[in-house]
């Protein structure tokens, strides 16, 4: 026969089985066939039994580690992070973008604000893999530094019994598809902004050529 589990108190090693037949079976700690379904026993569980002269034996769980995986319980990081390096060992990685997130500002503290925020919206609660990088940009004859700071947005979760948050509540936050359409339209503008000097650079040198031939 097979169920699930409604209750188990490990004190006093009594339970109880909601039986696809619809009845309600009651069982102890001398049911279980493998001891070890005794520590991962929690109510949800499928189970299979035998029930045989008003006794309930050989007790087994069905796919115990699984059901565990799915439901454990995480909080999240106090704040979002900015993490170059390995991730901490008491995090657990949930889900991770495919692409990264670049922000620039001629502040540092504005442009790590920037990729914090963008980030958040889009799910994250905690920036991956981050890059830092430097450039001199020229203008009037002015040269002006901007920073640039580069993560891939990812949710993380510290596990936790008492956790509000769940596997699922963690692996369905990211907006994927705002994170790759976001990271396209940046590109879209680099290449833009290419054409636009590779353009610039053929019509100087057209003028030039055109004025020299008027000498």
């Amino acid at each position: 026969m097979e169920g699930k589990v409604t209750i188990y108190d490990i004190k006093t090693k009594q339970g109880r089985i909601q039986a696809n037949d619809g009845n309600i079976y009651s069982f102890d700690a001398l049911a279980f066939i493998n001891k070890k379904d005794e520590s991962l026993i929690k109510e949800g569980m499928s189970c299979s039994f035998e029930f045989i002269e008003n006794k309930l034996s050989n007790f087994r769980l069905k796919d115990a580690e699984d059901f565990i995986f799915r439901n454990e319980t995480f909080k999240e990081p106090s704040n979002l992070e900015l993490i170059s390096g390995e991730l901490p060992t008491n995090y657990t990685l949930i889900d991770k973008a495919k692409v990264s997130i670049a922000k620039t500002d001629r502040i540092r503290e504005k442009a790590i604000y920037k990729l914090k925020h963008d980030c958040k919206m889009l799910g994250a609660n905690i920036v991956l893999d981050v890059k830092e990088s430097t450039n001199i940009r020229s203008a009037m004859g002015y040269g002006f530094k901007f920073y640039t700071i580069e993560g891939v947005p990812a949710t993380v979760g510290i596990s936790d019994p008492k956790g509000t948050v769940s596997r699922a509540d963690l692996s369905h936050r990211l907006l994927h598809k705002k994170i790759i359409k976001l990271k396209n339209n940046v590109e879209t503008i680099k290449i833009a902004n290419l054409a636009l000097k590779i353009c610039g650079v053929i019509l100087f040198i057209i003028f030039l050529l055109g004025f020299i031939f008027t000498l």
